[in-house]
């Protein structure tokens, strides 16, 4: 078994690669350039393979030369406030689509991609991997849902077993800085101006290290399906920033002082992740945990953020 992973020094694959190593999993990681992965990680000996996804149309002779059994594929556009509309969504479907049917024309075993919990809408709802129908609502999220059926239909034809993790709110060292976590904690350190939250609205955080260990444990086992990768806690924004408050020795009012829940519709994303728990997966870090553990960090940031 041998794993195949693209988009190694984003958020997410930063904390991917540790755990596959921590695993003690055999693997090989794509990047568009090999240099700035080198720098990003500190995880050594890594097999780290050049490739640009949108620019490299024929991903056969790299395949042939790696030899992975598994591919693991995170690669996207997340920039905040950029990814929800644009048009490089769709070039990434493409792009994803035709490397995918590469690997599994290669004789790749299984296919485990990174959805998102968007796939469902953003409208009020638990969300169940086995019931909730899908409903995106924006470039992002439609292309997501669009590489889902067009890679299951490709699976089914090469026999390659594809799971699909619809990933809820993950949060961590690392993540860009106008995220809303590194935000609440910038504004009560005094780094930027206090702002305006949606205090009654309900986001399912998750911590990276668990993402990681859930898309790994995907991975591992093979199997067809769609997983949810969520705590299946639903916290109201105006906990969190009393929870970010506390950690940093603040007071909430700072912020919640200038919210208000107003007249608009709540918003809330919660996710059941029953079907991954099934693989013996189950979150280990508290979100009291989690923010504790970032604000006593001294990388809380991506440097790019």
């Amino acid at each position: 078994m041998r794993i195949l992973l693209t988009g190694a020094s984003g958020f997410l694959g930063k904390y991917l690669i540790r755990q596959l190593s921590q695993d003690g999993m055999l693997f090989s990681v794509l990047a568009r350039n090999d240099l700035a992965v080198r720098a990003l990680l500190d995880v050594k000996g890594i097999d780290i393979h050049q490739f640009d996804l949108l620019a490299d149309v024929n991903p056969r002779p790299l395949l042939e030369t790696v030899e992975a059994t598994h591919l693991i594929h995170l690669a996207w556009f997340t920039k905040p406030g950029q990814f929800w509309e644009a048009d490089v969504n769709q070039d990434l479907y493409l792009a994803s689509r035709n490397f995918i049917e590469a690997f599994c024309e290669s004789g790749g075993k299984c296919v485990t991609v990174a959805g998102t919990c968007f796939e469902y809408g953003s409208s009020p709802r638990s969300c169940d991997e086995a019931t909730a129908s899908t409903n995106p609502d924006t470039k992002y999220a439609a292309s997501k849902a669009q590489l889902h059926e067009a890679v299951e239909r490709i699976c089914d034809v090469y026999g390659t077993s594809l799971g699909w993790a619809r990933i809820f709110f993950p949060y961590g060292q690392g993540e860009p800085a106008t995220k809303i976590i590194p935000s609440l904690i910038r504004a009560f350190r005094g780094e930027i101006p206090p702002f305006v939250v949606s205090r009654e609205d309900r986001r399912d955080f998750i911590h990276a290290a668990d993402v990681a260990a859930g898309l790994a444990e995907i991975a591992k086992h093979c199997d067809n399906g769609t997983y949810n990768v969520s705590s299946g806690i639903s916290t109201k924004i105006a906990e969190l920033v009393e929870i970010i408050a506390h950690s940093e020795g603040a007071d909430p009012n700072l912020i919640l002082g200038l919210s208000h829940g107003g007249d608009r519709p709540i918003s809330a994303m919660v996710g059941r992740s029953e079907r991954l728990r099934t693989l013996g997966w189950s979150p280990k870090i508290s979100l009291i945990e989690g923010i504790r553990g970032l604000c006593e960090s001294p990388d809380l940031i991506s440097p790019t953020g």
